[in-house]
């Protein structure tokens, strides 16, 4: 692996904190230019989509049909401009329209289906043979499109299927999932930080890359411990702007 692309040379410890706490939301520039944690810049989506859900929750208190409508209007309005950011608020559209519609449609076997489907277009490549009938016709956007497509196939398929959600909802994995988040915001920093460390010791044999990437999902499972506290207080904090936002306007809730 090259480290040479995730190499800052200046960092300073404002340029990290602005970068995390601002650049990565708005993308304004506020930070030093550098990129100091990559897998940031999907914090601009969550933002948005959050901003997208308020909107249509306000607008659901008063008709349904409006709130769907708005919130797939202006999710396919961004497509011309932006299409990760508008493919990423129609996915934020199929979570709320499993919401509102309360669905609790259970099918073992369309649901495992889904969530295998969902697998395969995860693993997309646009020079994989593997998919090679998917490019012909998608091109390009492949990749893009099948990983959106990945995530909403393996979420519906694992809130369809009775079998998987009660395997997930196990103690041990509903402790991994409290995690996610943490670990998804501190992997890259640990495995970067993994490989530094044994670069020394480290070799192009199995067991090494093993040992190494044990070592890499050990360390980001211990240390986004830490990093539960923060995501907590986020948590509570959107579910108090949420709350504000909707008593903004006594609306009538209709069907």
């Amino acid at each position: 692996m090259h480290l040479n692309s995730f190499i800052i040379a200046n960092p300073t410890l404002i340029g990290a904190f602005l970068y995390g706490a601002i650049g990565s939301f708005l993308g304004v520039p506020v930070w030093d230019g550098q990129a100091y944690n990559p897998v940031l810049w999907t914090m601009k989506i969550e933002l948005i989509g959050s901003l997208y859900v308020y909107m249509a929750c306000i607008l659901l208190k008063r008709n349904k049909i409006l709130s769907l409508a708005v919130f797939l209007i202006a999710s396919l309005a961004l497509l011309p401009f932006n299409v990760t950011m508008g493919l990423s608020m129609v996915c934020f559209y199929c979570g709320f329209i499993y919401s509102v519609f309360n669905i609790n449609y259970k099918n073992n076997f369309l649901g495992i289906l889904l969530i295998i489907v969902g697998f395969y277009f995860a693993g997309i490549h646009n020079d994989s043979s593997s998919y090679e009938w998917i490019t012909k016709f998608l091109k390009k956007h492949s990749y893009l499109i099948l990983n959106f497509l990945s995530g909403i196939f393996i979420v519906y398929g694992v809130l369809i299927s009775s079998v998987i959600s009660h395997i997930l909802e196990k103690k041990w994995f509903v402790y991994l999932g409290k995690l996610s988040f943490p670990i998804y915001i501190i992997h890259m920093p640990v495995i970067i930080l993994t490989i530094y460390l044994t670069r020394d010791f480290a070799n192009d044999s199995v067991v090494s890359m093993l040992a190494v990437s044990a070592a890499s999902i050990f360390f980001s499972i211990v240390l986004a411990r830490f990093v539960v506290p923060v995501d907590d207080f986020s948590i509570s904090f959107s579910k108090a702007v949420y709350n504000k936002i909707t008593r903004l306007g006594r609306f009538r809730k209709t069907s």
